[in-house]
């Protein structure tokens, strides 16, 4: 039996009007801007009938395509530029163009390694919306509540000049199994689900492909970039890390260890010094780890305060180290989203400090965390072509 030429043509106007149809349909915010507030209204033939009401948009859609998606394109620009107004116009107003842009080059070129602190992982929430995770300083006031028979004046002392190291020590010398518990249990994997992760976080997989560098004893990272060909998790040197290191594979270095195991943690003076020696022994993993990514990568300081620490310490000593020994080799450009300073002042001699080592700071107001997450989606909207901001 012979097709029905005409039931062909009409079953394939059928399908292409389908077709079509979900396309408008996928458009849904657009054409809900577009409408207004009322239908075009098209009278009828019929002296009994209703006048046709159609929305604006259906019918740009259905009688000028190209029109539609024109005005399509534009509605779009139009939203990506206002995503990003807060951005952009601080990061005119405050004269940091040059160093937004180069930070934009060196993820463009796959060169950026992530430094994560203990700030991003605030944005892990519980049900009721609160942080999942504790900041260091609280983490360990709260330790010390849990831990009556620790010296409290030592840990006072240690604790008010912000020396978690010897603060932990204090407590590690107290009750070393509570110690242990506490962090396994307050840093716990199940607390990582991808689902209570919100914020700056979320971005790592499209600003990083190659090493990630985390203080946090928690699964934050690997729940969002999945798994890791490499790691190392502080004095456990783990899985062939450095190798893969240097051969550009997916990596996570752990500093101070992970949260189920407590022989890789680097959190008490003593553990410290077993990692890291004093000085710095570069003949230790994490030490030599930490130099071989610091002059070879750009570093991008997220969650991170980069006040005086072992870490910046260690690079400090990296780049005197270069300059003793008259060695002409260039740090890489580093980067950090970091809190401005309240007093012009203070920001001045940070700024000093971490010239030193090459480190560019992208400042945001004190208190407004949320430009970290601000300007990394600026980041990567530049790179993606979805904004030509500057």
């Amino acid at each position: 039996m012979t097709p029905d030429p005409n039931k062909i043509t009409s079953d394939v106007v059928e399908r292409v009007e389908e077709v079509l149809q979900a396309a408008y349909n996928g458009n849904q915010p657009f054409n809900e801007a577009f409408n207004g507030d009322s239908p075009i209204e098209i009278p009828t033939l019929d002296p009994a009938g209703d006048s046709y009401r159609l929305e604006a948009s259906e019918v740009l859609f259905w009688a000028d395509r190209d029109a539609y998606n024109n005005e399509l394109v534009l509605w779009r620009d139009g939203i990506v530029q206002e995503t990003h107004r807060d951005a952009v116009e601080l990061i005119e107003q405050s004269h940091q163009v040059p160093i937004f842009c180069d930070l934009v080059a060196a993820i463009r070129r796959h060169r950026i390694v992530p430094f994560v602190g203990a700030g991003l992982s605030q944005s892990c929430k519980t049900k009721d919306g609160t942080p999942a995770f504790p900041l260091w300083g609280k983490a360990l006031s709260d330790l010390a509540s849990r831990i009556p028979g620790h010296d409290q004046g030592q840990f006072s002392v240690a604790h008010a000049r912000g020396d978690y190291i010897a603060a932990a020590q204090c407590l590690w010398e107290a009750d070393e199994t509570q110690v242990r518990n506490y962090i396994r249990n307050m840093f716990d994997k199940s607390l990582c689900e991808k689902d209570k992760i919100s914020g700056a976080a979320l971005l790592l997989p499209k600003i990083s492909r190659g090493c990630v560098i985390t203080t946090n004893f928690d699964a934050i990272i690997e729940s969002v970039m999945g798994p890791f060909e490499g790691y190392m998790h502080g004095l456990q040197p783990g899985n062939r890390f450095v190798p893969k290191l240097m051969r550009g594979d997916r990596c996570i270095l752990k500093l101070h260890g992970d949260a189920e195991d407590h022989q890789s943690f680097v959190f008490t003076a003593q553990q410290y010094l077993a990692g890291y020696g004093n000085p710095f022994d570069f003949s230790k993993p994490l030490p030599r780890s930490l130099r071989q990514i610091f002059i070879s990568e750009s570093l991008l300081f997220l969650g991170c305060s980069l006040e005086q620490d072992r870490t910046l310490a260690l690079f400090d000593q990296v780049a005197q180290s270069g300059r003793d020994r008259n060695e002409h080799f260039e740090l890489p450009d580093h980067f950090a989203i970091v809190p401005e300073p309240d007093i012009l002042a203070g920001r001045s001699v940070k700024e000093a400090r971490l010239a030193k080592l090459n480190i560019r700071p992208l400042w945001y107001p004190s208190g407004q965390h949320i430009f970290v997450e601000r300007f990394l989606n600026l980041a990567i909207a530049t790179i993606d072509g979805q904004i030509k901001a500057f």
